[in-house]
């Protein structure tokens, strides 16, 4: 039989007796001859020399000898003979990426075609290798590149493995549409397989050449779950950016086995692995920009909010943040989430989770209560909405969640990819519309019940900023600046002045604006703008009676106190003392003056590691030199400034400064003590002849005494 006389290697081709042959027993043939007239003498091949033509071949094919290869092909008829791996010379010309040979083989009839043991063709082996010339030369030859070895695998899965961008550009060129979504065995295409290995170059290439990013794996994953779950930005926007744009225009929608979205599956991922919160909100806004559902439930009945309620391990703000985001695309705010929420942290109840709770429940409660439409109104001044939501039933003075820039500018509603850093503040629509600049709206709010110091209605300023602030992070809490400072900030006096004619604490902003803006230079430009066009006096006090100078002298600023100084005020003007760096002072509330404020602040932080006595220094000699009483003394206690410095271990620089400055070495406390009794009792022998030595008699004219100032106490009119 023919077929019996191949398996002996006695190769025959284009052979004029093949019928003759089959009549033939091949088991009485000694040897075969075979006459072939074209041009070249008769060839003999026996069975045994079938053998070492077919182990010369690969000997040459192997070492790369040309020359060798011709000689053979000029005996051999069949070239496609195997090995023992079921390779064929020209499988092992393509894995050594030699062209001549490969060329030399394919002009004797190789097949480009032929399947190894693992059904690898020599396209599939070339491309694997990146062998560019030789794979566009088996394309040449019509190799087909959709064939797929024993794992499914096609040249073009193997070149996208391997990274090699050459081979995926030209056998896409050359491939049908079709050609570039054939899937494996674990039902991964050459796209997939590119994502997974973040192979951005190859993933580019395959989006352009029109590759499917939405057909899923065995395991129902597709390629933009996989990037996502990556973190690799850079691949998923390829992924997601429209075809249009030359993306891949990859559907969001689309679910797994388990009926999760690449929204569910990245809000699950980041429960179990540590992720960059930054990232993670910027791929979930991508996702919910692009068209991500947040209704959609997985097989459990569970929608991406759940997922987002359910983490434990995200920081909170980054869980509220993520929690905004979805109510804002259209997640539930019914109250069966509401209790939801409550059932999910009811089991672990610690101090975050509490926090946690409070403000999902409160984001859902803003959604419920139109919130964002208000937002929405406010910044197109649209008074009519305002007031058909005010009517309606949404409390005027009720919190807005508002996202905001590091400067705390708000984002316009609709803007949901912020550049660098931003933050979720809470704001009051007086506060937004303030900030949008239109008077006719502001005095609506007013007229309507707005409290002009107010912030959220759901929470006080010292609760939210004391706690909520800092419990769960700088990006959640109330929106610091206050209607006043807004309309400095955006030079609006007409916006001030309307502010101030429904009695607006214009010193009370001025102090809180001081306790949180860092930049001194906006801090005296507020002072300036408040003094110049006469919104307040320098010297007038706030609701609380507190006074600018109390409160920079409280700070131990010796900068701030110069200034205000400079800008006129009394140095000896009473304030309310309210405790700025220690809430049990037992001078808190008292009356007193700046240099008292001063002084009490600075012995209270004598040995702190920011102790600083420079700042204290500045400010006694600032009020001495404009005329501040040093003999002033403590309402109850009747303690004076040298009292108190001497008693809380104040340096010797700053008690011989005061004696210097004529300080009234013979006044007494409550308890009838002196500076000096002070000095004695702590035993600073120093001070102690400080304090002895005899001094000239002086009288302190042209100023108050301190005698003269305590009894303004009883007389003291606010």
């Amino acid at each position: 039989m023919l077929a019996q006389s191949l398996k002996q290697g006695t190769i025959i081709k284009y052979a004029p007796f093949i019928n003759f042959l089959k009549k033939v027993e091949t088991k009485k043939i000694l040897f075969l001859v075979v006459t072939i007239y074209k041009n070249c003498k008769p060839i003999y091949i026996s069975p045994k020399m079938g053998q070492r033509l077919s182990t010369e071949i690969f000997e040459a094919t192997e070492s790369g000898n040309v020359e060798k290869l011709k000689v053979i092909l000029g005996k051999i008829r069949n070239v496609d003979v195997r090995n023992q791996g079921g390779d064929t010379p020209l499988m092992v010309a393509s894995s050594k990426g030699d062209k001549a040979m490969v060329r030399l083989l394919l002009q004797n009839n190789a097949d480009p075609n032929a399947k190894n043991n693992t059904e690898n063709t020599p396209l599939i082996i070339a491309s694997g290798y990146g062998h560019t010339k030789v794979v566009r030369l088996l394309l040449q030859y019509e190799a087909d590149p959709s064939i797929q070895n024993k794992y499914g695998n096609t040249a073009l899965s193997l070149a996208s493995a391997s990274r090699h961008r050459d081979v995926v550009s030209l056998i896409t060129k050359r491939s049908e549409p079709s050609h570039l979504n054939i899937q494996n065995v674990k039902g991964e295409t050459a796209l997939f397989i590119a994502v997974d290995r973040g192979y951005e170059d190859i993933v580019e290439v395959l989006l352009l050449s029109g590759a499917d990013p939405d057909l899923r794996t065995k395991r129902g994953d597709t390629a933009l779950m996989v990037s996502s779950g990556k973190w690799d930005l850079k691949i998923f926007n390829m992924l997601i950016k429209p075809k249009r744009q030359g993306g891949g225009g990859a559907d969001p929608n689309v679910k797994n086995i388990s009926g999760q979205t690449a929204l569910m599956k990245i809000i699950t991922k980041a429960r179990w692995k540590a992720v960059d919160p930054i990232l993670l909100m910027k791929i979930v806004r991508k996702l919910l920009r692009h068209g991500s559902d947040t209704t959609i439930k997985d097989i459990r009945g569970d929608t991406a909010l759940i997922f987002a309620i359910e983490n434990f391990t995200l920081p909170v703000d980054t869980i509220l943040e993520l929690c905004y985001y979805l109510f804002l695309f259209g997640a539930s705010t019914s109250n069966e989430i509401s209790e939801t929420v409550r059932d999910v942290l009811a089991d672990n109840v610690t101090q975050s989770n509490r926090s946690k709770r409070e403000n999902i429940l409160r984001l859902i409660n803003h959604f419920r209560k139109g919130g964002e439409k208000m937002f929405h109104a406010i910044f197109d001044n649209d008074i009519e909405t305002v007031s058909q939501l005010i009517f309606s039933g949404h409390e005027v003075n009720a919190g807005i969640l508002v996202l905001v820039d590091e400067k705390s500018v708000p984002y316009p509603p609709g803007k949901f990819n912020p550049p660098g850093k931003f933050y979720m503040k809470v704001w009051t629509p007086l506060q937004l519309a303030t900030e949008y600049g239109d008077t006719r709206l502001i005095e609506f709010l007013l007229t309507n019940g707005a409290e002009v110091d107010g912030v959220p209605k759901d929470a006080s300023a010292s609760r939210w900023i004391s706690r909520v602030h800092f419990r769960i992070g700088p990006k959640w809490g109330p929106n610091r600046k206050t209607t006043f400072i807004i309309a400095f900030e955006k030079q609006s006096l007409k916006n001030a002045n309307l502010l101030i004619e429904y009695k607006l604490d214009v010193i009370g902003n001025a102090i809180y604006y001081l306790t949180y803006e860092g930049n001194h230079t906006k801090y005296y430009d507020l002072i300036d703008w408040i003094i110049v066009h006469k919104l307040a006096g320098v010297d007038q006090l706030s609701n609380d009676k507190n006074s600018l100078l109390a409160f920079a002298s409280s700070m131990i600023d010796g900068k701030m106190v110069k200034y205000i100084l400079e800008m006129g005020a009394n140095p000896n003007r009473l304030a309310k003392y309210s405790p700025y760096h220690y809430d049990s002072s037992p001078y808190n509330q008292d009356y007193l003056p700046p240099l008292l404020i001063a002084t009490i602040e600075h012995t209270e932080m004598v040995g702190a590691f920011y102790y600083d006595e420079k700042d204290y220094m500045q400010i006694l000699e600032m009020i001495v030199h404009y005329n501040g009483d040093v003999d002033a003394t403590t309402k109850y206690s009747k303690e004076t400034a040298l009292m108190l410095l001497i008693s809380k271990g104040g340096s010797f620089d700053s008690i011989k400064f005061l004696v210097e400055k004529n300080a009234d070495l013979t006044l007494k406390d409550s308890e009838g003590r002196t500076a000096l009794d002070y000095a004695k009792r702590r035993g600073n022998l120093e001070i102690v002849d400080l304090l002895s030595e005899e001094k000239p008699i002086t009288l302190n004219t042209g100023k108050n005494t301190a005698r003269s100032l305590n009894d303004t106490y009883s007389n003291f009119i606010f």
